[in-house]
């Protein structure tokens, strides 16, 4: 199982953010999965369904957790697989 520094990537995102744009929405999803991972004992990969990720960011609505999922990916800050019943994330 591969894991991570947590603060080392709440700075380097906190870096990136300097030069980068990304919607509130984004962001809020962003640091959802770095608090799921944090609870895992900080896994690279875990599995998140979208009713967990509502919560954690505050009921965001489905779409708008997909779009930012998304977004997240084209910036190459997340990889996902869709499963069934939740996503396969890899932050």
């Amino acid at each position: 199982m591969e894991t991570f520094s947590y603060i080392s990537e709440l700075n380097a995102f906190d870096a990136w953010l300097t030069y980068h744009e990304l919607p509130p929405s984004s962001i809020a999803l962003w640091f959802a999965l770095m608090r799921i991972s944090n609870s895992l004992g900080r896994r690279t990969e875990f599995n998140a369904s979208l009713s967990l990720l509502s919560i954690k960011c505050g009921q965001m609505d489905e779409r708008t957790i997909r779009n930012a999922r998304e977004r997240l990916k084209n910036e190459g800050l997340i990889s996902f697989q869709i499963g069934r019943a939740s996503c396969r994330e890899r932050v």
